[in-house]
């Protein structure tokens, strides 16, 4: 099953790449600008779009919202809604349990 590709995320205050590996905040934010928009989540509770932002990916959009984030967190792509799907609520992303 296709999940959102994630650019990065902090745990524990420590920033990690999609690979997990160890990285820098300013490393993230480099990577991020050849995406128009990102979203920035908790890592818990995030269900239904709570503690969700979608952001543009200028550095300072970025980092005021992370700025917020007072837990661990984690920015992924953005994603396409297939357009069938997309009839039923073009203003987010419908899913099929």
């Amino acid at each position: 099953m296709k999940q959102p590709v994630v650019l990065g995320f902090r745990c524990n205050g420590i920033w990690f790449d999609q690979n997990g590996e160890l990285t820098t905040l300013d490393i993230i934010v480099q990577m991020i600008r050849s995406e128009d928009k990102v979203f920035v989540k908790k890592a818990v509770d995030s269900e239904g779009g709570k503690g969700v932002f979608c952001v543009e990916t200028d550095r300072v959009s970025v980092l005021n919202i992370i700025d917020r984030i007072n837990s661990d967190l984690v920015i992924q792509k953005k994603i396409l809604q297939h357009r069938d799907l997309s009839k039923l609520n073009p203003s987010s992303v419908n899913t099929v349990r």
